[in-house]
């Protein structure tokens, strides 16, 4: 969000330069990817400061202040350096700050083909009541750098990929139809009851606590799979529930679940448990609101393509920071929900076993990073 802040009782030199420690690596940064597109901001006062903000406001900028005042709420710099993909949500706001102040950018709402944000610089009032979250990372990131500094209207590849799947060998190693069995908890308690009803997979929570309902063993994520199932929930319109795979609560390796959720009639979220909020907030019309939708998740060759009704809609790269390992693969249940699983089927390379004779199956608390609607 930007303030325009044409007097004050504080007064600094134009010069005055006071950057803490905590944000002087990401303005450096700044700086000199600045230089790459003909910039020098080197002998320009500035301030940035933490603050209380109020509405979820994540930063401030206070850009035609000389030297220009940038102010980051305490409470989201406190949690954002508590999650995984701290540094790239952290230059993805001083940078978004910075824009404002150094390169007189404005907020720009505009969305790419594959519902990506087409420049950090989006925020404020937002369409479709999407939150502002970019995926900040990977692939996309030399991208939104390029972009910031010269506003191009260059299409990315990525955007408007199409991926093509052919004669792929794999082995199905999970097929449910909940006729007969289930490969995920079977039972009751004061928490939560599952059974298979009408030849669907039912879990409903009972309180306002979320779940996750896990089957670990199936599935080694550390080799290419393909998994889908086919899924509804009685939620509310900002409850979250979908699919997760990949490592929770496991004593042998760190909590780590890619989930891939529908939220209230038009929204998935794509992201993982140990990261602040999603990835991105997509809107789609490709739903079906109340019923059964099939959502879809290939990983292949280090990269993760989710599909929502047999219809592809996004991909992501995994890299040092976002890995996938693991063996679990399940659901999120929201509290004071039902979620119905109507079948389930996961495919992995022929490199992997054909069958896996030992599994445990598990209800977990949901234990994902707190999300809010912060604004820029």
């Amino acid at each position: 969000m930007v303030i325009i802040l044409f007097s004050s009782c504080e007064e600094w030199n134009i010069k005055t330069y006071n950057v803490p420690s905590e944000f002087q690596p990401y303005v450096d940064k700044f700086k000199t990817d600045a230089k790459k597109y003909g910039y020098n901001f080197d002998d320009k006062g500035l301030i940035v400061r933490f603050a209380d903000l109020d509405n979820n406001i994540a930063g401030l900028a206070y850009y035609k202040r000389n030297p220009i005042l940038i102010e980051i709420d305490r409470e989201y710099w406190a949690s954002a350096s508590n999650t995984k993909n701290a540094h790239d949500i952290k230059e993805n706001l001083l940078f978004h700050e910075l824009g404002h102040g150094f390169l007189q950018r404005m907020h720009d709402n505009t969305v790419l083909a594959n519902g990506d944000w087409k420049t950090i610089m989006c925020g404020d009032k937002l369409p479709n009541d999407r939150a502002s979250n970019i995926n900040y990372r990977g692939f996309r990131k030399a991208y939104y750098i390029e972009e910031l500094f010269t506003r191009t209207n260059d299409t990315p590849a990525w955007s408007t990929l199409i991926p093509q799947f052919d004669n792929i060998d794999e082995n199905v190693i999970l097929q449910q139809d909940f006729s007969s069995g289930s490969d995920w908890t079977i039972g009751s308690n004061s928490l939560y009851e599952s059974s298979i009803e009408n030849g669907a997979y039912t879990f409903t929570t009972k309180t306002s606590q979320a779940f996750y309902v896990l089957n670990k063993g199936t599935l080694n994520t550390s080799n290419d799979f393909y998994i889908e199932v086919r899924l509804k929930a009685s939620a509310g319109l900002d409850d979250s529930f979908g699919l997760v795979c990949g490592s929770f609560n496991d004593g042998n390796t760190p909590t780590s679940l890619h989930y891939f959720y529908q939220k209230g009639n038009n929204h998935m979220y794509i992201g993982e448990s140990e990261c602040l909020g999603p990835f991105i907030d997509l809107y789609t019309e490709i739903l079906h609101p109340n019923e059964f939708n099939t959502f879809a998740i290939r990983k292949y060759n280090n990269m993760l393509y989710y599909y929502i009704n047999d219809t592809f809609i996004y991909h992501n790269d995994l890299d040092e920071i976002i890995t996938m390992y693991g063996s679990q693969i399940g659901f999120k249940i929201p509290g004071n929900s039902t979620l119905y699983v109507d079948y389930a089927e996961v495919r992995e390379n022929s490199t992997g076993l054909k069958k896996r004779n030992t599994t445990e199956l598990s209800v977990e608390k949901a234990t994902e990073k707190k999300v809010i609607h912060w604004n820029k």
